[in-house]
């Protein structure tokens, strides 16, 4: 290889002690006269005129040179590659016997051994017939030949692969000196068995295998069908694969394939201090006794990470003893937590909340908390106990017991009257299945006590009674909960899709009340030119007529109707739909900023009616602009409701 001042330094590769130095010459043509009207035509012209002399002498001074027959080609004809390699193959193989003799004669100051014939033949020395193949022998069409050629030829003779020996000799007992190729051909194959496979059937590995019965063994069309099963083996996820055996029994022409898939022996767990190994060896998939397979590593190795209770999670393949032995390590997170966070808005004010955690009860993955909000309005202390798997099922097991304080406003025709308070204090037990389609679906036991009473403002007789409640609740539910979404406060793509039924009976732990409530929401996000984000949302709940005060649909709020106070509006049966449009603006001020406009819908019925008018509905417009904060999002909004006044909302923090 040469450079600007030199295509061919030869005396360069002699200086470094070069024993042989071969040149091939695949220089351009100079252009013609046409084909210099650019400016680096010209150039590489003017370059290659000046190196001429300098390319002849460097020529002559190599012991070979090779010129492949490309004048018609020129330097800068990229699409004739492939044609430029056919005739450099083809200018070597015209040049072989001196590239042989030059090789030979210098291969251990040895003089080159020509071997004079007059005729040569290939004879097959069993009784067996050849597969018809076209061979380039360096014999044919030449009467002298050296011992490198036929080292080349009996190569070639063997790359067809269904000869089991190859002898090469010259016969000059009688007039004509016979150079003869004694080939003996494999014995043909029977049968194919395939021994310990118990991935894929005999059927699909003979397929890829791709071998005739009755033909002779080519142990090229083998090698290749045996990469074609481990090829297939690796695809599938199977990459410890591997041929433990091969044998061909000659007597009989059967050949025996023994396939080691790679069967984990055992699983072992390092580095886990709290959790047991049940609950590590439960989320993966792959087995003892099982091949092992990286796909499904690779999803094990995810469900552990899903647990949440992992900082570092891999695996391994060990061979112990000539087994394979997969080691799991991993690298556990705190399981003691305590958080601590807040919220304030002009809505329900100022809230604190603090939750002490342990994520890793036991070391079964059990969730235990005790939480609390402390708030103006709202106030919370619960203590929740969670397995989110029940052994090795799908299933999961909640309890809770808690106990809340809550205002809430108390408006008729507009004008607000007052406030009532309302105390929830109960227990709850939930089994829930994980289902790929619907999501979180469980079914839910409350036995609750549930007390309204006026808190401030001035209600009347009628108002004071309605909010005047003592009931025991004894409820069972079903619900889904579907959450898709990318993001929980500015979400840009995927679904949240709530529905439930409840039923109230009295013949449960003496429940005073007896009613039934069902209730859907479907919400979707969907971001265009990746700036502008729709947020559709529909919702329909409906009690009976027997629904207590406190079970009833409370609606409000700039997240739920805006234009609304937060659980402003309130009734048995409830009907709304939601239409935001939410813009990322193209600057920063410390974090992304929103900007929405929305558009709401709805009507809020007392004593449920199938027969629905328009004038019971009512709309809201309004807008928000919020921001992404280290505190959490931060909204500044205001929304109209036809025939009342506007209402404007700010908030800082997520909802507890």
């Amino acid at each position: 290889d040469g450079g600007l001042s030199a295509n061919f330094a030869v005396d360069a590769a002699k200086s470094l002690g070069m024993d042989v130095v071969i040149v091939v010459d695949n220089t351009s043509p100079l252009r013609k006269r046409t084909d210099l009207g650019a400016p680096w035509k010209i150039a590489d012209q003017v370059t290659t005129i000046l190196q001429q002399s300098t390319n002849k002498e460097q020529i002559q001074l190599a012991d070979l040179v090779i010129k492949p027959e490309i004048s018609d080609i020129g330097s800068s004809d990229f699409a004739k590659i492939d044609e430029m390699i056919i005739k450099g193959e083809s200018a070597v193989d015209d040049l072989v016997s001196e590239l042989f003799a030059l090789i030979e004669s210098n291969d251990h100051g040895e003089p080159q051994i020509n071997y004079e014939y007059t005729s040569f033949n290939i004879n097959i020395l069993n009784s067996r017939q050849p597969v018809s193949e076209n061979y380039h022998l360096y014999a044919e069409n030449r009467h002298s030949i050296s011992m490198a050629q036929i080292k080349y030829d009996i190569e070639n003779l063997y790359s067809s692969g269904i000869y089991n020996r190859v002898i090469a000799s010259i016969d000059t007992s009688g007039e004509k000196n016979v150079l003869d190729y004694n080939l003996v051909i494999n014995d043909s194959v029977m049968d194919i068995r395939f021994i310990h496979n118990d991935l894929f059937a005999d059927s699909v590995l003979l397929q890829l295998l791709n071998m005739g019965f009755n033909e002779p063994l080519n142990n090229d069309v083998l090698h290749k069908g045996l990469m074609e099963i481990k090829r297939m083996y690796r695809d599938k996820g199977y990459v410890l694969m591997q041929f433990s055996d091969i044998d061909f029994d000659p007597e009989i022409g059967l050949l025996s394939i023994q396939i080691d898939e790679g069967n984990i022996q055992d699983i072992r767990v390092e580095g886990n201090q709290v959790s047991t190994e049940y609950i590590i060896l439960r989320e993966f998939p792959l087995k003892i006794g099982k091949a092992y397979n990286s796909k499904l590593v690779k999803t094990g190795i995810d469900n552990i990470y899903n647990t949440q209770l992992f900082e570092k999670v891999s695996a391994n393949v060990d061979r112990d003893d000539n087994h394979y032995v997969l080691i799991i390590k991993v690298v556990e997170n705190k399981n003691i937590v305590l958080r601590l966070g807040g919220k304030v808005g002009s809505e329900r004010g100022a809230q604190l909340y603090a939750e002490w955690a342990n994520e890793n009860f036991l070391g079964n993955a059990y969730k235990l908390s005790i939480s609390g909000r402390y708030g103006e309005m709202d106030r919370n202390v619960g203590f929740n106990y969670r397995v989110d798997r029940v052994f090795e099922s799908l299933f999961t097991v909640r309890f809770e017991a808690y106990y809340d304080w809550n205002r809430f406003p108390y408006i008729i025709k507009d004008m607000k009257s007052g406030e009532f308070k309302e105390e929830r204090k109960g227990l709850k037990f939930g089994i829930g299945l994980q289902l790929r389609k619907l999501g979180q679906i469980s079914i839910e036991l409350r036995l609750e006590n549930v007390k309204d009473a006026p808190y401030s403002g001035d209600l009347t007789e009628e108002e004071t009674k309605r909010v005047t409640q003592n009931s025991e609740l004894r409820t069972l539910s079903v619900r889904s909960v579907t959450d898709k979404r990318d993001n929980i406060a500015f979400p840009t793509s995927g679904i949240y899709n709530i529905w439930f039924w409840e039923t109230a009976n009295q013949l449960i732990a003496q429940g005073q009340e007896k009613y039934t409530k069902a209730y859907v929401n479907l919400e979707g996000f969907y971001t265009y030119w990746t700036r502008h984000t729709f947020h559709f949302r529909g919702l329909i709940g409906i009690g009976d007529n027997t629904l207590p005060f406190t079970e009833w649909f409370r609606i409000g709020g700039m997240h739920d109707f805006i234009g609304l106070h937060n659980y402003e509006y309130f009734g048995r049966q409830v009907i709304l739909a939601n239409l935001e449009y939410r813009l990322l603006l193209p600057f920063q001020v410390l974090s992304d900023i929103y900007i929405a406009f929305r558009y709401d819908i709805g009507g809020v019925w007392e004593t449920p009616d199938l027969v629905l008018k328009s004038e019971d509905f009512f709309t809201g417009f309004g807008g928000w602009i919020g921001l992404n904060t280290l505190l959490g999002p931060l909204y500044i909004g205001y929304g109209d409701v036809s025939n009342k006044n506007g209402v404007f909302y700010i908030s800082l923090g997520y909802n507890f």
